[in-house]
């Protein structure tokens, strides 16, 4: 997963524009590879990435080095127990739901819905199930994947959207 991080990042900067936005927070933000790159594309952008302390470590670490400590503020803690920094109108979750079981999704979302302004987004980058022209090689990987990890599930877009609406989102 760690390997295909640039492209991903790539992907969504290339989807959604951020520089509508004032700050961003990325909730299970991992090293920091898409917060780096969004910080290299959109100058204006106040940058917060927020992960398991020992994660954020990591992520401060690989920010420093690449020059953009005055620009990313780094924090740790568990999207599941802990507060969400306040103050950003967008944040991404990106490849963390898969992780996850529905009603953990549900509380990282609520919790992400709670620290955003009325008119804030909440940007979802996931693998997804139910796309027939990549199903056959995606069910297989991700079979593999999850049986690795003794957890997670694909979700439909459909699945991603009530978990948003429930949590409060439009």
């Amino acid at each position: 997963m760690a390997a295909s991080q640039e492209a991903v990042a790539a992907e969504i900067l290339a989807a959604y524009d951020f520089g509508q936005h004032s700050h961003l927070i990325d909730v299970g933000g991992s090293n920091g590879t898409f917060i780096a790159a969004a910080a290299r594309k959109h100058d204006q952008l106040k940058l917060t990435l927020f992960d398991l302390p020992a994660v954020a470590h990591i992520a401060r670490e690989k920010l420093n080095a690449a020059g953009l400590s005055h620009r990313v503020t780094v924090a740790g803690g568990s999207f599941l127990t802990d507060s969400l920094p306040e103050g950003p109108d967008v944040a991404t979750l990106i490849r963390i739901a898969h992780d996850h079981d529905d009603p953990s999704v549900l509380a990282v979302m609520t919790a992400i819905r709670r620290i955003l302004p009325a008119h804030g987004r909440l940007i979802v980058a996931e693998p997804l199930s139910g796309m027939p022209a990549i199903a056959p090689v995606a069910d297989a990987y991700f079979g593999l994947y999850f049986t690795a990890m003794g957890q997670g599930k694909t979700r439909t877009v459909e699945e991603i959207r009530k978990l948003g609406q429930a949590a409060g989102f439009a």
